[in-house]
C-alpha cells in the first residue's frame, strides 16, 4: 500500500472527518474553520490510490508550541502507519517553523490514542478530571 501525505484544506479535512467514527459529534466547514483558518494551521492528508483515507490539522497556540488539536484514520486503513507517517510529517513542519513543542490531548476513553502518544515519544504532562473518569482529558507533550 503506497501512502501518500500532503497539505489539504479545510473541505478536505471535514469530508473525511464524518467517516471516522470516534467523531461522535460531525463537524462541518465551519465548525472547522474557527480554529484552522489561522496562518499557523497545518492541515495534512494521508492518500491511497487517490482517496483521501486520514487526516491530522493543528496550529499554534504559542511561538515555541504546536498544537496537534483534530486527526483520524478511516477505520479500514487503520494498522498501516498512517496516523504515525501524519505525525512524522506534522512534526518536520512544526519544527522548521521554530516551535520547540508538539501538543495533543485526548479523553481517557481512547485508549489507541495514549497507546500512540506513549509509542512516539509524548510525556503526559497534566490531566483535567471530569465526572466520568473516562471523559478525562489527558494532556501530551514532545519536545521538537
Amino acid at each position: 500500500m503506497k501512502i501518500k501525505i500532503r497539505r489539504g484544506t479545510i473541505e478536505e479535512i471535514a469530508k473525511v472527518h464524518n467517516l471516522i467514527p470516534e467523531f461522535v459529534h460531525k463537524t462541518d466547514v465551519e465548525e472547522l474553520e474557527k480554529r484552522l483558518k489561522v496562518e499557523s494551521a497545518i492541515i495534512l492528508l494521508a492518500e491511497v490510490d487517490n482517496k483521501i483515507v486520514g487526516f491530522k490539522a493543528g496550529y499554534a497556540k504559542s511561538k515555541k508550541e504546536f498544537y496537534s488539536w483534530i486527526g483520524g484514520v478511516i477505520p479500514k486503513y487503520r494498522r498501516h502507519r498512517i496516523a504515525e507517517k501524519l505525525l512524522f510529517e506534522m512534526e518536520k513542519i512544526s519544527k522548521k517553523n521554530g516551535y520547540k513543542k508538539l501538543t495533543y490531548k485526548t479523553r481517557n476513553k481512547y485508549y489507541p490514542m495514549i497507546s500512540f502518544g506513549a509509542k512516539n515519544g509524548f510525556k503526559i504532562v497534566n490531566l483535567e478530571k471530569k465526572e466520568d473518569i473516562l471523559e478525562n482529558r489527558i494532556f501530551f507533550e514532545k519536545k521538537l
